[in-house]
């Protein structure tokens, strides 16, 4: 055959396009040595693969051979045997170098042993020899050969490893998938048991409520009446007086949140909020309480909400103050909650402008617990409409000390009092220090500031705060203080109600605009005890029914996991 003729390009040509036609490496590798038998006139072949071993040893894996029982051929085994005895690198790469190599049976057939290069060898079997021009001319294809095995090769290890892998992973997920519905039947076991406990807590708390109202409190009465009868018996009914006083002490925490939970369950509340992180601790709060809860992100969503439904309370934050209004004109009676996370200069401006805003409550985004908890409390106090009560804040069950606040002279006993107590839960001693200057700014306010005459002139407030005051029965607060292991409360409650929100906001200004004055603890002023109140404080509540009653509390969250923050007080304000 002539060089570079057609029909030897052809050929060329024609094993060329045979070469890598599959992903599949003995698919592809017997499609392309059918294509070199073919048009090389071969009576047999085979594609041999190297496989490099540790120390330095090789060994060879057969990929195809044509016919399939070729190797029965004593000539064709003999052939093979020349490069399959050969089990050390070194003396592979010699032999290497001797390819192509051509040999010649007893029938008058060649061997022609060619390389892949960095894949193997090949065999083509052929009743004559090969042209060595053209052999030399077959190293590209061989080339092209090679490098296709490789691929498939490398192809069909990552397709087993997958598939390994897919195997391990099904059988791992399908072993989860057998704990998760084991895990599932003992959720829904759980579930349903729970089910039933929560089922009998009702009807327990149900009953103790019945117990108490139509039960003790009647039975109250009738003993208290009995005291002032006089006879052998007095001493006795004093007794049981006491007796059942003791038993409603016990059962009314119970009786309350039993109350609270029932009140709660089914009212409508709508918040206008633009935060999807608010959002989220919002639905978290409330949908679990019953509360059913809508949620907008704009003023025009939100009143067409209220066009369509009635609510209880609608919370919005800044921007969507005019939704708050907007409720308001439709029903007078709703409640509404200015709802914020700015630092306190920053809102101030804007309850100045919205005088309606009479339930404020400022959030910590740093403390995702603290705001949840602070949002189903600010709810359940609005709805029940009872706002009074440091529990509120702590976790159900917990012990809650209180002390009439009589005069100034008992003021540093009580303060000690709470600090003993607070010092054997275990309380850490920078926490005893603040608490302790919470207790004493609470107490002085209670004493020479908030009372008032039926003119809402101040009584006490000229005297210095070394005027030793004894207070009238009806002038007396209550302090009291509790903690719950996360939480510190500590409150003072006065008879009065004059606390108002423009005196709050007053207080507020003078503390961002003016600054505080030291002198004015002197000569006395709950606006700058209420500023020293607010700077200890995590949390303070002001809690004011007009002309009846006020009540300031301050929360210490002493969680040593709490966050870290920068130190921005949370204020709660409710007036009504």
């Amino acid at each position: 055959m002539r060089p570079y003729s057609t029909e030897y390009i052809q050929i060329l040509y024609d094993i060329s396009i045979s070469i890598g036609t599959d992903v599949n490496l003995q698919k592809m590798a017997k499609a392309a040595l059918s294509a070199y038998m073919q048009k090389l006139n071969c009576m047999a072949g085979g594609i041999y693969q190297l496989h490099h071993q540790p120390g330095n040893n090789i060994c060879f894996d057969t990929i195809c051979e044509i016919p399939r029982r070729v190797r029965r051929d004593k000539a064709y085994q003999e052939i093979l045997t020349t490069f399959l005895r050969i089990h050390e690198s070194n003396e592979f790469s010699r032999f290497l170098k001797k390819l192509p190599i051509i040999e010649k049976d007893l029938n008058s057939h060649y061997f022609h042993i060619m390389e892949l290069p960095d894949f193997g060898l090949m065999v083509l079997v052929k009743r004559e020899k090969i042209d060595e021009q053209f052999t030399g001319n077959l190293a590209a294809l061989n080339k092209k050969l090679a490098a296709s095995c490789q691929s498939c090769f490398l192809n069909q290890q990552h397709q087993t490893h997958l598939e390994v892998k897919i195997e391990e992973s099904t059988k791992e997920l399908m072993d989860s998938l057998a704990q998760l519905e084991q895990q599932n039947t003992t959720l829904l076991a759980g579930n349903r048991k729970l089910e039933e406990i929560n089922y009998t807590k009702e009807q327990v708390m149900k009953r103790l409520r019945e117990v108490y109202d139509e039960n003790l409190t009647p039975l109250q009465e009738t003993l208290q009446k009995m005291e002032h009868v006089s006879g052998n018996h007095q001493e006795l009914v004093r007794q049981a007086t006491r007796d059942v006083y003791q038993i409603q002490e016990v059962i009314q925490p119970i009786t309350s949140l039993y109350l609270s939970e029932q009140t709660i369950r089914h009212k409508r509340v709508l918040l206008g909020e633009d935060d999807k992180k608010q959002q989220i601790i919002a639905k978290m709060a409330l949908r679990g309480s019953g509360v059913e809860l809508d949620v907008v992100s704009d003023l025009n969503t939100g009143q067409e909400c209220l066009k369509k439904r009635k609510y209880d309370i609608v919370c919005t934050n800044e921007k969507l103050i005019e939704l708050s209004q907007s409720a308001i004109e439709l029903s007078p009676t709703v409640q509404t909650v200015f709802m914020t996370s700015d630092k306190t200069y920053q809102y101030l401006p804007t309850l100045r402008k919205y005088p309606f805003l009479c339930n404020i409550v400022s959030r910590n985004d740093e403390d995702r617990t603290f705001t949840l908890k602070n949002m189903i409390t600010t709810v359940s106090k609005l709805i029940t409409q009872n706002i009074f009560g440091l529990e509120k804040y702590l976790n159900w069950g917990i012990e809650v000390k209180q002390h009439q606040v009589m005069n100034s002279k008992e003021r540093q006993q009580l303060v000690n009092q709470m600090e003993s107590y607070f010092e054997d839960l275990g309380v850490r001693r920078p926490v005893l220090y603040k608490s302790v200057a919470i207790a004493e700014e609470l107490m002085m306010n209670a004493i020479y500031d908030a009372p008032v005459d039926t003119d809402g002139t101040a009584l006490y407030n000229h005297l210095s705060r070394t005027v030793d005051v004894e207070l009238k029965p009806e002038e007396q607060s209550t302090f009291r203080y509790a903690c719950d292991g996360i939480l510190l409360a500590i409150s003072v409650e006065d008879p009065f109600g004059a606390l108002t929100r423009e005196t709050i906001l007053d207080y507020l200004q003078s503390r961002y605009e003016i600054g505080n004055d030291p002198s004015r603890e002197e000569k006395g002023g709950a606006g700058f005890g209420v500023l020293q109140i607010i700077g200890m404080s995590d949390l303070v509540v002001i809690n004011v029914k007009p002309k009846v009653r006020t009540e300031v509390i301050s929360i210490l969250n002493i969680a040593p996991d709490k966050p870290k923050s920068t130190k921005t007080t949370s204020l709660h304000y409710f007036y009504g």
